[in-house]
């Protein structure tokens, strides 16, 4: 009996078909004596629309708020209804026993392969691939660990959630906003804050009034001293009293004290603290540096990119001794630090040589 892995895009299943061993390739998947490795491509089912929900000929026509008792709908791409054909045709073959869930390690991830095996309505036994990590050791790893699936559940009811809550505002005000308005407007979770954080940042350049302000600081033998109080302009009488007030007092160094500060090392890098690096010392913009990190990922020299934490999984604590090893001196030490730490991975590892 075989295992099929069901992994959330292309990519995905192409890393664990490198781990796995020797694969022969078929038109949506990939098998050997022991796995199928498929594929979907992101998300195969999206949330219904509300004329899939109720006749309307026109928006002003939808009584809001607009609460339909939620369901999904495979999009309409060729591509993804073929290949979704395909994963149901590999998960009632009598030789597959357990499907695994391959989703990237997060809710979105969850969500995306949840769906497709619960419109599938197998019954076969479910498990959980977890990759915080997609070295070709961490996959290895993960796989003789697999966990139930229904220990994801609530990571499930997660993604699930907030595919409905985006489509609740969403839906809701874009609709009473068009129509108000007259023009299409769209709103939404995201689009909200972000379209309010730029107004008021906008407005404030616009309104900014340039005021004159005065500053007391004392330049005597090469030491610069200042204080923090600002004087507006119509106080500079207030500010030239404040400094006769002061030059009538001596500073006095009364200590020196010499400390040894122990400072931890740097954390390792996000895709945003990279790019970040580059655009500072190297002055390269933001959509050069993602083609050159993501290009570097692709030829296997760096682990996946797009990951928002700084640390790494504990099951890679063998990958950086094996790093180290490698580079053949006697002064690198491993050491068990903190940067260890699952509960700081919501999805991949930081970016490291691969």
């Amino acid at each position: 009996m075989k295992k099929l892995i069901i992994a959330e895009k292309p990519s995905l299943a192409m890393n664990v078909v490198k781990a796995l061993g020797k694969f022969k390739k078929n038109d949506g998947y990939f098998e050997n004596n022991k796995y199928i490795v498929s594929f979907a491509f992101g998300h195969l089912f999206e949330a219904k629309d509300v004329k899939d929900y109720v006749e309307v000929q026109s928006w002003d026509e939808i009584e809001l708020p607009f609460v339909p008792r939620f369901s999904f709908k495979i999009k309409d791409d060729s591509g993804v209804q073929k290949q979704f054909k395909i994963l149901e045709k590999l998960i009632e073959r009598n030789d597959v026993d357990e499907i695994v869930n391959c989703g990237d390690a997060d809710r979105e991830g969850q969500l995306i392969i949840d769906l497709i095996i619960k419109y599938t309505k197998t019954t076969k036994r479910i498990k959980r691939l977890w990759l915080p990590e997609q070295t070709e050791e961490s996959i290895r790893w993960a796989m003789n660990n697999l966990e139930d699936n229904r220990k994801f559940k609530n990571l499930y009811n997660e993604g699930l959630s907030r595919v409905c809550v985006d489509w609740l505002l969403g839906i809701n005000l874009t609709v009473l906003l068009t129509v108000k308005a007259g023009n299409l407007f769209k709103a939404g979770r995201v689009l909200i804050p972000v379209v309010k954080y730029i107004y008021d940042r906008d407005m404030k350049i616009k309104n900014f009034v340039k005021q004159k302000y005065y500053n007391l600081e004392s330049n005597t033998n090469n030491i610069k001293l200042s204080l923090n109080t600002k004087y507006k302009k119509n106080e500079l009488e207030n500010a030239l009293e404040k400094g006769k007030e002061l030059n009538n007092f001596k500073a006095v160094v009364k200590t020196i004290e010499n400390r040894q500060i122990k400072k931890n090392p740097p954390k390792l890098f996000s895709l945003s603290k990279l790019q970040s690096k580059l655009s500072k010392e190297f002055k390269m913009n933001f959509d050069k540096s993602l083609k050159i990190i993501q290009n570097l990922y692709e030829r296997g020299y760096l682990t996946y990119p797009r990951t928002n934490t700084e640390y790494l999984a504990v099951n890679e604590k063998n990958r950086v001794k094996d790093i180290l090893k490698s580079l053949e001196n006697d002064e690198l030490e491993f050491k068990d630090t903190a940067i260890f730490n699952d509960s700081k991975i919501e999805s991949h590892s930081a970016i490291t040589n691969n």
